[in-house]
């Protein structure tokens, strides 16, 4: 039993920095100790010997899980394909339980070693999660809210009236047009051209504050930079923990419920925007998180069947869109939250929203494949419009489409000082439209990034009298080791977005590692 568990508690253990609560693990513990259990009590059953059945169990268990683990590094090291890895690891198996059920004085002796090094692999992570569990850490809310802005008590006492629906939706690394034209030869402008018809502001120069998901939202929604983190826990350090506290605590949550609206949070797998605590509805389709889908790629079935999780990464997007039009059971005001995965990889649409079949991105290329859902969501943001502003003029809605940070899915991870200027305009080139019915569009400037999006927002409709920051850009040294070490490369960014001719430039290298 304790094999059973172990790999689940490792994975938990090794992603503490991300935000995994029990909640997400207690699923899949619960079930591998009850197939462990059925599997050992039919051996024992059959065999009529538990010690030998225990044996066998924790065999199969180790094999299973690992399976990932060596398809990912003997595999990619050595070009086997996953079919040919997998057949030699049924076969390894099937020869070891043969040795088990065939083992004569030595059962008794490697049961009690297995037992051993069961406790002692499960005990080094229960104690590395209780330790994180009870250790004096950087996430409490209350802590990290120290020094949010907050609403004047008098706007917080008393709403106003009117408050209009407000839709906050993130296209996860939805390069800005510039970064689309030279890097993918693809145009959106005829898209900012319909939205702008439709009464959208399009920010001239507008760029993501910081290059990576977590990191971005965090900051837009809690509408500050995070600078603060740097002082709270220091520069030596990758833990994402704050970070995702900072999400499921979000200002921006808290202020419009205090406002009087309704916060509805239809939540992506990605775990730190799968679900929000303060939220007062959580929509998601998919019934794993972030760290069951990652347990589950370690498994010899995933890693066999290769497109599950592709499809489940489908429904997910085609279940977000449909909920987009189905919150009218939800009293308004109402906060819409919805943080889409696409167009980041795995690059899942075609063109008319069919499933891309991996076989299919191999014969189309990955640029065409990227650029065809590209087109896909693209026609998704106009229904999407086209839905919410299918109602009375005073009804009318609040919508911000934006994207989180450039398409250079995952990478990079370490920033040097004075990084490329391809990375730049690729990262912090972003789509970024605003519609404020009842309000002027000269509320929006030009150069707006997205951690002023709410205090524009908060100020134009509710006169918050939040001050607007400077806005500015900002890389990390590395993700697993500094991640709160930032550095301004505002003029840097404006330089490579803005500051040189178009023209085609070349993909950089890694940009599909992300199996897209």
């Amino acid at each position: 039993m304790l094999f059973a568990i172990f790999p689940i508690l490792f994975l938990w253990a090794h992603n503490l920095d991300q935000g995994v609560d029990f909640d997400e693990v207690v699923g899949p513990l619960a079930l591998s100790l009850t197939v462990a259990a059925a599997l050992w009590a039919f051996g024992t059953w059959l065999l009529h010997d538990a010690r030998r059945a225990g044996l066998i169990v924790s065999i199969l268990a180790l094999m299973f899980f690992s399976f990932g683990y060596v398809n990912e590094s003997v595999g990619n090291e050595s070009g086997l394909s996953t079919a040919l890895l997998l057949a030699g690891w049924i076969l390894l198996t099937v020869i070891a339980v043969a040795i088990v059920v065939s083992g004569r004085g030595w059962i008794s002796g490697a049961t009690t070693g297995f037992n051993v090094a069961g406790v002692v692999l499960v005990g080094l992570n229960v104690f590395t999660i209780a330790w994180a569990a009870i250790a004096p850490g950087a996430s409490n809310p209350t802590f990290l809210a120290q020094g949010a802005p907050t609403l004047p008590p008098a706007l917080a006492s008393t709403p106003p009236a009117h408050r209009p629906d407000v839709y906050y939706i993130i296209f996860d690394e939805y390069g800005g047009t510039r970064t689309l034209r030279d890097f993918f030869n693809y145009d959106d402008e005829p898209l900012m051209r319909w939205l702008r018809s439709k009464g959208f502001v399009v920010p001239a120069e507008s760029a993501t504050n910081y290059p990576r998901t977590e990191l971005s939202v965090a900051s837009s929604m809690n509408l500050r930079y995070l600078d603060f983190l740097t002082r709270k826990v220091g520069t030596n350090t990758g833990d994402e923990a704050p970070i995702t506290s900072l999400l499921e605590h979000s200002q921006i949550g808290t202020i419009m419920k205090s406002l009087g609206y309704d916060y509805i949070h239809v939540g992506s797998w990605f775990n730190q925007t799968r679900t929000a605590a303060n939220a007062d509805v959580n929509l998601q389709a998919r019934g794993n998180s972030d760290f069951s889908s990652l347990l589950l790629q370690q498994t010899a079935v995933t890693q066999a069947s290769g497109n599950r999780l592709r499809v489940e990464d489908y429904r997910d997007t085609l279940y977000q869109l449909w909920a987009i039009r189905h919150l009218e059971q939800y009293r308004g005001p109402r906060f819409v939250f919805v943080h889409f995965i696409c167009p980041h990889g795995p690059v899942v649409f075609q063109r008319d929203g069919s499933y891309a079949t991996k076989a299919e991105l191999s014969a189309e290329g990955r640029a065409t494949a990227f650029i065809n859902q590209h087109f896909f969501i693209d026609q998704q943001i106009r229904k999407i419009v086209t839905y919410l502003q299918d109602r009375p003029a005073a009804e009318q809605p609040v919508i911000v489409f934006q994207a989180d940070e450039g398409p250079y899915p995952g990478e990079p991870t370490t920033w040097p000082a004075v990084p490329n200027p391809d990375q730049l305009e690729m990262k912090f080139d972003i789509l970024n439209a605003y519609y404020l019915p009842g309000v002027s569009k000269s509320v929006v400037w030009p150069t707006i990034t997205p951690v002023n999006t709410f205090r524009m927002i908060l100020d134009a409709y509710f006169h918050a009298n939040l001050p607007r920051l400077p806005d500015r850009e900002y890389t990390f040294a590395n993700v697993q080791h500094h991640l709160y070490e930032f550095h301004d490369v505002t003029t840097l960014v404006h330089n490579a977005i803005w500051g040189r001719p178009e023209e085609p430039r070349p993909i950089p290298s890694g940009v599909w590692d992300d199996d897209s």
